[in-house]
């Protein structure tokens, strides 16, 4: 029975020594991921305007999904026009598809707008990269300005 006992004893204190051996994946830690920032994004949209060849790419990973955040707020409190972000897929990085995805948002006045989006790795699927083409204030006149407070964009590390 003692014999017994010893055995379980250091198959127990081997299989601790085993779990505290093995490093943990930061997949296995919640979130694993990178935040990443465009370049070439205008500080400020007049309205009615469009920023246009901003040639920002996002190069997307092999079965991955990606996150987009955009932050932006209009100069004045009657501002509720959309603020507009075209993406234009490509599925080499060199010969962009000719009709982009429409990102668009209401301004909510002078407030911060958080407008955000995801794909899945399905929907992704065959492309290499996302460019930010354009980005426009809806707004027409020049009533109102948005000011581009930052783009953001995630996606889960390797």
């Amino acid at each position: 029975m003692n014999f017994l006992k010893q055995i379980l004893a250091v198959i127990c204190l081997l299989i601790g020594l085993l779990l505290i051996a093995l490093p943990a994946r930061a997949d296995q830690q919640g979130a694993a991921q990178t935040f990443l920032s465009p370049t070439n994004m205008p500080a400020i949209i007049t309205g009615g305007a469009n920023s246009n060849a901003l040639n920002s790419v996002i190069v997307l990973r092999k079965g991955q999904g990606l996150g987009l955040q955009w932050l932006f707020n209009g100069s004045a409190s009657t501002n509720t026009a959309n603020g507009v972000m075209l993406l234009t897929p490509s599925i080499d990085g060199t010969n962009y598809d000719t009709t982009s995805w429409v990102f668009s948002r209401p301004a909510i006045g002078t407030g911060t707008t958080v407008a955000t989006t995801n794909w899945s790795p399905l929907a992704l699927a065959g492309y290499y990269s996302i460019e930010i083409t354009a980005m426009t204030n809806a707004n027409l006149g020049a009533v109102s300005t948005l000011t581009n407070q930052g783009v953001l964009f995630n996606r889960p590390n390797l």
